[in-house]
């Protein structure tokens, strides 16, 4: 059994006791090894949440939106956003008036949920939150998670390993304290981003997960976004260089060069694989999903992207100033856009040699051969 602590938020002190009475039942109801069990911090209002949130850690939040009858003010909102910038664990709002919540915070997300509370159970929402927490999601990025250990650690050692005989030189060559942070972040970066890469015997296995950034990274237009537009979907192969914003936000490429995305569904080769797994299926996708097939490059599935082929043929351009038709809704991340623009290069610089007669090779080569042997 696995014991979470939750932080209730809540301005009505029957609500709060009736969530706490839940709390007490479903702990009683689930004592196994595999189960989630609660604490509870409460707060009944704004000033009170946030001394919480100061003082403690927490596993999850249930938060009502209004925490005073005196005022039509959502001061719930505030609660979300010192959550959001100081913590890293699941948000339930539980609320009369979802509709009083900030326009930022209207989108549900996998660890951010609104719940109606008429139309809500506090043991569903119990159970709902326990379901969530046992992926380990709190675990991992609390305050004092497994992660957060781990980069910590990995900091630790960036600093005594390389600042430390670097430090002089970076200090008096960058003067600016801001190109000094960009620089350095950018360095320290690279450095945690190669380390916790690798084990003691290489690098690791790449997960789907590391391919995608969802939704898109950068704030603005950039290579390897994936857009959609009328149910297509596109790939950006812009040299990043023409798509950086310069002064007044204009971008130096006057054409936005797009590639059209193949779902997997209409490839010829995966619907038969689809229908069918057989060895001799396996064999005829394999050149594709292993990018051994030049005119193509394999995007596989991951959440709402279905999973696609980079068509190397299909390429159109679309001008900047119809560019905002289409909607980015993710990006490939960079280790592999690099192998992605190299392969396309690749594609498009190959030299072809006019053909020989096999037959004739061949027979030139028998030739040698028993010239050879007659000399010996």
């Amino acid at each position: 059994m696995t014991e979470c602590k939750l932080l209730i938020v809540d301005d009505d002190e029957r609500q709060r006791q009736t969530i706490q009475d839940a709390i007490r039942e479903h702990n009683a109801g689930h004592s196994g090894e595999q189960d989630i069990n609660f604490a509870s911090q409460q707060a009944g209002d704004l000033k009170q949440a946030i001394a919480h949130l100061e003082s403690s850690d927490f596993d999850g939040a249930i938060v009502d939106l209004k925490l005073r009858s005196t005022t039509e003010e959502a001061e719930g909102n505030t609660i979300i956003k010192e959550i959001i910038k100081r913590r890293r664990f699941p948000v339930f709002v539980l609320s009369a008036f979802p509709d009083k919540l900030d326009e930022e915070f209207k989108i549900e997300t996998d660890i951010f949920r609104i719940k109606e509370r008429t139309k809500t159970k506090n043991e569903d929402l119990l159970l709902e939150m326990a379901s969530l927490l046992k992926t380990g999601i709190s675990k991992l990025f609390g305050k004092d998670g497994e992660l957060s250990r781990d980069i910590f650690g990995s900091l630790q050692e960036v600093f005594w390993r390389h600042v430390a005989y670097n430090w002089s030189h970076w200090n008096a060559s960058l003067e600016d304290p801001k190109d000094r942070m960009r620089i350095l972040t950018r360095y320290i970066t690279d450095i945690l981003s190669r380390k916790l890469g690798l084990s003691n015997t290489g690098l690791l296995e790449a997960h789907v997960a590391e391919m995608y950034f969802v939704p898109p990274l950068c704030p603005h237009l950039y290579t390897g976004d994936i857009l959609l537009r009328d149910s297509e979907r596109y790939l950006i192969l812009n040299p990043s260089c023409d798509l950086v914003p310069r002064d007044g936000g204009a971008i130096g490429a006057d054409f936005i060069l797009l590639s059209r995305l193949v779902p997997l569904q209409k490839n010829e080769k995966f619907k038969a694989y689809l229908e069918s797994q057989s060895a001799k299926n396996r064999e005829r996708i394999e050149p594709l999903i292993q990018n051994k097939n030049m005119r193509y490059h394999y995007l596989p599935p991951y959440t709402q992207l279905e999973g696609f082929l980079v068509d190397f043929e299909d390429l159109f351009r679309v001008d900047k100033k119809e560019i905002g038709l289409y909607n980015r809704i993710a990006s490939v991340t960079e280790p592999f856009l690099k192998n992605i623009l190299a392969r396309l290069t690749i594609y498009y610089s190959r030299l072809g040699q006019p053909d020989f007669n096999p037959a004739r090779l061949l027979s030139d080569l028998d030739s040698v051969a028993v010239t050879k042997k007659n000399t010996k």
